[in-house]
């Protein structure tokens, strides 16, 4: 409790929580500057080890769910909303999606 990271986050004005967003960080001036200066630290480290970085959408249709087994799976636990008869989920993880853009550059069995 000492080092509780919601004390300090608090005591250095770095950031907060709130109930309104539970678990979710409400950033203040000199914090988000930190986390940006990690960011990118870290970003260079894994461009110098080969690492390429990717961006994929946050909320998906069930059916890309339904495939990797997390709707059936973890549905209960998911954030779901619907719009125009398909149902939709913010992503719990990155793996489907990432699977998506593998995927779209393959040619051939060659290419694995």
């Amino acid at each position: 409790e000492k080092r509780d990271h919601r004390k300090l986050g608090k005591a250095l004005d770095l950031f907060h929580f709130q109930d309104i967003a539970p678990g979710m960080v409400f950033w203040h001036p000199k914090g988000w500057a930190i986390y940006q200066i990690l960011e990118q630290y870290m970003r260079h480290r894994l461009k110098d080890y080969g690492y390429q970085e990717i961006r994929t959408p946050q909320v998906v249709d069930k059916v890309l769910w339904e495939q990797s087994g997390h709707w059936q799976n973890f549905r209960e636990e998911m954030f779901v909303t619907e719009t125009e008869n398909r149902q939709y989920a913010i992503k719990p993880m990155n793996c489907p999606c990432h699977v998506q853009v593998f995927n779209h550059g393959l040619k051939s069995y060659r290419d694995l």
